[in-house]
């Protein structure tokens, strides 16, 4: 039997444009996990998908084929980025992934950590599942993933505080101090694209279509206006929502 190399795997976007905006990003972003751990020699242990970093824990008899893995999921999810935003950024990712190897003894206590992490952020009530990690497939009779054996061991796993200084903190979902709430009069670049308005009003359009709660709906517009660079006029002029409300619901989003 092939001695197995045991990974977890970090990657980041950069502060003023979020790599997973909306449910949609992030759905995509698993369905690519998975896809390519069927079709290379790997296994798929977990997985933690959040608004600007995910992390992945995986397994391979050789180093080159983690590296293959992370270069077909990047690239994958780099060219539907680009074509559901109309970007045309060289890259979404602010550096290379980052690679922690583990002993198989540690398995069971990093799987447990990266599930547990949401509802020590408080993303999630501390009985409800986050949606976008891994825990959901440990439940499931067939798993998506390589869960069967992480289950196995989980039996005789012993908890512990932390893995590793690098696993996420809770300030992740909080408005990022390296972009700062929009102010009414704010300058936004490339203001005459029409092609950006285009692309930005379909997402405004998306994203009230799709969210059932003013605090999402504020938080995905939150995100757009950071992403595009938008004053909080052009954010309130291309949504249709007044710059007022906008204002308190982005307020209202910095004191959560």
């Amino acid at each position: 039997m092939e001695k197995m190399l045991y990974c977890l795997l970090e990657i980041r976007g950069y502060p003023s444009c979020y790599l997973f905006a909306c449910a949609d990003d992030k759905e995509q972003y698993i369905h690519l996990l998975v896809r390519y751990k069927n079709r290379l020699p790997a296994e798929l242990y977990a997985y933690l998908v959040l608004d600007n970093r995910a992390l992945i824990l995986i397994g391979a008899a050789e180093e080159r084929t983690i590296s293959e893995y992370m270069r077909r999921v990047s690239l994958s999810y780099s060219r539907y980025f680009r074509k559901r935003y109309a970007m045309s950024a060289k890259t979404l990712f602010k550096k290379r992934y980052q690679k922690t190897f583990f002993s198989e003894k540690d398995l069971p206590r990093t799987v447990k950590y990266l599930h547990d992490s949401p509802r020590r952020m408080r993303l999630v009530k501390p009985e409800q599942t986050y949606p976008y990690s891994s825990e959901g497939e440990y439940e499931k009779l067939q798993p998506l993933i390589d869960a069967m054996k992480i289950r196995r061991m989980m039996k005789y796993a012993q908890p512990r505080k932390m893995m590793h200084p690098k696993m996420p903190s809770r300030d992740l979902y909080r408005v990022s101090e390296e972009a700062p709430l929009l102010k009414a009069g704010d300058s936004g670049r490339n203001s005459n694209n029409k092609a950006r308005d285009e692309a930005v009003k379909n997402q405004i359009r998306a994203v009230m279509n799709r969210c059932a709660s003013k605090k999402d709906m504020a938080k995905d517009l939150y995100r757009i206006g950071v992403r595009y660079d938008l004053s909080l006029r052009e954010l309130a002029k291309l949504s249709g929502v007044s710059r007022s409300t906008l204002s308190r619901w982005f307020r209202k989003l910095k004191e959560c």
